[in-house]
């Protein structure tokens, strides 16, 4: 048995079918321009809004050179806010505007 064939490699289902969800997935979130990285901080923010960005690294497990650009993108597109709290330190805080959709059958 050769472990470097493919067919052999754990990982490479893992892979596949990760490419095959977030392909699905494409075709549900065209029409709200949004990729499916930036889907899953939606889905963060829906949970809890007004919510540290380290916070969603967190969730997400992303470091900030991964999540910035796609939380720039969200506040262009208009679909979140950067808040500033001051609470003795400054905190980088998202908020969701709620936004509602309608969609033809």
């Amino acid at each position: 048995m050769n472990v470097l064939h493919l067919t052999n490699q754990l990982c490479f289902p893992f892979y596949s079918i990760s490419k095959e969800i977030t392909k699905r997935f494409r075709l549900l979130l065209e029409p709200l321009h949004l990729p499916y990285p930036q889907y899953l901080v939606m889905l963060v923010l829906w949970e809890q809004d007004q919510i540290p960005m380290k916070a969603i690294r967190t969730r997400l497990q992303l470091d900030s050179r991964t999540l910035t650009p796609l939380i720039n993108k969200l506040i262009t597109l208009g679909y979140i806010e950067d808040l500033y709290i001051w609470r003795g330190v400054r905190r980088n805080v998202l908020g969701i505007f709620l936004l509602i959709y309608t969609f033809d059958s």
